[in-house]
């Protein structure tokens, strides 16, 4: 006897889709591998911040349920093509996302989206939609996740705090890399936008998807192991976009209104929503960033804490180790985005809001007369038109109010 080799056609719509699927399956499994601190209620010190508090939060050992429920549809979507585990995938993910939302990243709404879309494919019935209209819903997802990521770098702070902040680790890490990086990281914003807008016409998509990819590989360099370290969990994500975005758009024949238009009433409603309309108001301030797929923007919300070292003896071992000494007066700073990665794997909410709640769990550690100094600072809501605010918050009791001091 001998062995029947499987070849691909991945030129077919139905061999993309494979592509497609195993790539996002793996892509959110080492992701959740990541992050599993985050999607629990007893393994983190960092405060879970409810969007609903009539959600609850899960105690364990049901949070534990919960993220092996994440973990085992992702597996089953990768193995076998089914609507069974993408809606317990989607159904979960939004429950534990109502019940905290630092859990509301951009690599989640980007990997749930796909996700969602095999679904109208894999129903049964004469309703269900063929694989050439699924792969144009899967390319018009994709296209607003580029999108929007580079626009949203498009502000002050991108230029003048990300990118420096690159720069000075790849001084210590990579100095061969320093200068031609500088300039990658600068056009970057500009390559993405471009890059997504030249994928809506064919003669230009092979040098669109060229141009993406290398979006990719730029931004895994520069916030990978040798950069500056930041938002583990979208590397996972960086790297399923590099592999499947060739995959969705080479010697595609799609045209701009495919891409961007579904096929039926509700996929358009739900496309236009998610990856149109609030990703617009994303770049007003008006939408959360991370769910306007602006990852790595410097449009989010940044938070740090000052205790002084009694308050700091007091703090669990996790919050002390995102501490750093401020000069000699005995004196702590704790980065509110530090204490997250290193405790949750992931970035907490780029909303201020969010950002002020968990910093008042801190309160609690402090002595009533001891001064314990919050400062927040808002991105501008209209890049390079207004300025960020900074707001600066202190102890009362267990509550956080502005501080009137210098």
């Amino acid at each position: 006897m001998t062995a029947t080799i499987r070849t691909y056609d991945w030129t077919q719509a139905e061999e993309r889709l494979l592509f497609v699927r195993w790539f996002v399956a793996l892509g959110l499994l080492s992701t959740l591998v990541l992050t599993y601190p985050l999607w629990l209620t007893s393994a983190r010190t960092f405060p879970l911040v409810p969007l609903l508090p009539a959600a609850g939060t899960f105690s364990t050992p049901l949070d534990w349920l919960a993220l092996a429920a994440l973990f085992l549809s992702t597996c089953w979507f990768w193995l076998s093509p089914s609507s069974v585990p993408i809606v317990i995938f989607l159904a979960d993910a939004l429950l534990l996302g109502l019940q905290d939302q630092n859990r509301l990243q951009s690599w989640l709404l980007s990997f749930a989206l796909m996700m969602g879309a095999f679904l109208p494919h894999l129903r049964r019935g004469s309703r269900a939609w063929s694989a050439l209209q699924t792969l144009r819903l899967l390319q018009g997802v994709t296209w607003a996740t580029y999108f929007w990521s580079g626009l949203l770098k498009i502000n002050p702070d991108y230029f003048t705090q990300i990118v420096p902040s690159v720069l000075e680790e790849l001084t210590a890490h990579a100095p061969l890399i320093k200068i031609p990086m500088h300039g990658a990281l600068l056009a970057l914003p500009a390559f993405e936008v471009v890059g997504a807008l030249l994928l809506l016409f064919r003669p230009a998509r092979h040098v669109a998807v060229v141009m993406l990819v290398a979006t990719d590989i730029i931004a895994l360099t520069a916030f990978g192991p040798i950069g500056l370290l930041w938002h583990r969990s979208g590397w996972p994500w960086l790297m399923a976009l590099a592999l499947i975005t060739p995959r969705l758009f080479w010697n595609s024949s799609a045209s701009a209104r495919e891409i961007l238009l579904p096929p039926t009433f509700i996929s358009k409603g739900i496309f236009l929503a998610l990856c149109v309309v609030l990703p617009a108001l994303g770049c007003f301030g008006r939408w959360d960033p991370h769910l306007s797929f602006g990852l790595f923007s410097g449009r989010a919300a940044v938070g740090s804490v000052v205790v002084e070292q009694s308050a700091y003896d007091e703090l669990p071992k996790a919050i002390r180790r995102a501490a750093t000494q401020v000069g000699e007066q005995g004196y702590y700073r704790i980065q509110l985005q530090h204490w997250s990665e290193i405790d949750t794997g992931a970035p907490p909410s780029a909303r201020a809001s969010v950002l002020r709640e968990s910093a008042q769990s801190l309160c609690q550690f402090i002595a009533p007369k001891e001064p314990l100094l919050v400062g927040i600072e808002h991105p501008a809501k209209i890049p390079w038109l207004d300025s960020p605010v900074q707001e600066k918050l202190t102890c009362d009791g267990m509550r956080l109010v502005p501080h009137s001091g210098d």
